[in-house]
């Protein structure tokens, strides 16, 4: 499901103005919950992540490291 998120498949996608599908920033904040919720260094930070400025950074991190 993350993966389709953020990569998705050729073809009609969800429309959104549509009410239809979801932000990329969703997906990516997904996948910084999985690698970072429980990380050695960065698990105390990021779950302590109250607004949605600070959910944006770390969602900005993860997205400026991934590749397709």
């Amino acid at each position: 499901m993350i993966r389709d998120g953020l990569f998705p498949p050729v073809g009609a996608h969800a429309s959104m103005q549509k009410g239809g599908g979801k932000p990329k920033t969703e997906f990516q904040y997904k996948v910084a919950e999985k690698i970072l919720a429980n990380h050695v260094i960065y698990r105390e930070a990021f779950n302590n992540v109250t607004t949605s400025a600070e959910k944006s950074a770390w969602t900005t991190k993860i997205k400026n490291r991934l590749k397709v």
